[in-house]
């Protein structure tokens, strides 16, 4: 299921993909639509409080951009698959379900985790129809996707750096484990491979 948030007022649209900035840009609509009050800081209760009212099959989303949403600034971002998948591990599995990250890495297709967006592939999050996207951008052009939603909205859109991975160097996926985690993600180097840093 893909997660997608809209601001009418401002006439965004932005498709969400954990592990991919979507605390900082939660927090960026919020702080935009006058809804910092209250707002908690420990992350998890930041994504209850700011809300999911729009999951739907990716399919239903990509229809009601096509369809509903063309005058609207529609955006997501993307990350290197195995990037992402390194942050899912020490974010959520390190300390709680394993600390072995070669183990993990051999075992993840089989987990109740491949499923769970935080492990999804970001094409199953986003979709494949990617001109239907005004901006979609890696993660490392932030500033790129600020100065582009600035100009359409007409006012400033600071994106705050929250929830910022924690690079950790070692053990590190060796070589094998590596090659599993990037054949599971194959269909989002194929598909956003021109997006992503040579790996």
């Amino acid at each position: 299921m893909a997660v997608f948030h809209v601001d009418h007022e401002h006439r965004l649209l932005y498709v969400e993909t954990p592990k991919v900035g979507c605390t900082s840009i939660k927090h960026a609509l919020a702080t935009l639509a006058g809804r910092c009050e209250g707002m908690p800081d420990e992350l998890d209760a930041f994504h209850i409080w700011f809300g999911y009212q729009h999951r739907q099959p990716i399919s239903a989303v990509l229809d009601k951009m096509a369809r509903n949403y063309r005058d609207y600034f529609t955006f997501a971002l993307v990350r290197d698959p195995i990037e992402r998948w390194e942050s899912f591990f020490y974010n959520k599995i390190a300390g709680r379900e394993s600390n072995d990250i070669n183990e993990f890495a051999n075992q993840f297709a089989k987990t109740r985790w491949a499923n769970d967006p935080h492990g999804l592939p970001q094409h199953a999050l986003i979709g494949d129809s990617l001109s239907l996207y005004s901006a979609l951008l890696p993660i490392t052009q932030m500033s790129q996707l600020q100065t582009a939603i600035e100009s359409h909205i007409g006012k400033p859109f600071p994106i705050p750096e929250r929830n910022k991975s924690t690079r950790r160097e070692s053990p590190g996926l060796q070589p094998s484990s590596r090659a599993i985690i990037r054949e599971f993600y194959r269909g989002d180097f194929k598909l956003f491979g021109s997006l992503l840093p040579a790996t």
